[in-house]
């Protein structure tokens, strides 16, 4: 699990660096964006068909982690623009 969410970490700081005009709150947002993918790819779609009790726990999960991410990378790339 760990590897795989170092690999999601880093395609979306490949991302990040081909976007344009860089600022924290657009980090933020694509992070959350990410984030949300990734919950309605998986905890979500099971969820329906399966009926699991976790969903919300699943979704705060999501939110934290790549709005902690997003902060992160909104600070790290916000610095180098002039």
């Amino acid at each position: 699990g760990l590897v795989v969410d170092i690999l999601m970490a880093a395609l979306f700081i490949t991302l990040v660096t081909r976007m344009s005009n860089l600022n924290f709150t657009r980090i933020l947002v694509s992070s959350l964006f990410v984030g949300l993918l990734a919950f309605f790819s998986v905890p979500y779609t099971y969820h329906i068909w399966y009926l699991t009790f976790d969903l919300l726990a699943y979704f705060i999960d999501m939110l934290v982690s790549w709005g902690l991410c997003g902060v992160w990378l909104g600070y790290y790339f916000g610095k180098k623009q002039p």
